[in-house]
């Protein structure tokens, strides 16, 4: 659904964000929001040789199961995703 409509818009000539392929990377390798989630969500992190990251299927069962829980992660990742789609707005009206 949400891909195909992106990939349309996309070779119509749109600026097109993807607010969730955003998040996986604030949360992949030395993402931005591995810290802040880290702190939050200890027992989802996970060191690997290039870096840490965030397992999020662990993330996922931790805030679908806790509503106040989810609320914490919205509250680290809205004002990142908020300032990416900005930045990417911008970066498109300068094209």
């Amino acid at each position: 659904g949400k891909s195909v409509a992106a990939k349309l818009c996309r070779q119509l000539g749109a600026a097109v964000f993807e607010a969730d392929a955003y998040v996986h990377d604030l949360l992949n390798v030395n993402g931005a929001a591995v810290s802040s989630v880290a702190e939050e969500f200890p027992e989802t992190l996970v060191q690997t040789h290039a870096g840490n990251l965030i397992d999020r299927k662990a993330l996922g069962a931790i805030v679908f199961a806790d509503e106040k829980r989810r609320v914490m992660l919205e509250e680290i990742l809205h004002p990142m995703v908020r300032a990416g789609r900005f930045a990417h707005e911008l970066h498109a009206e300068h094209m």
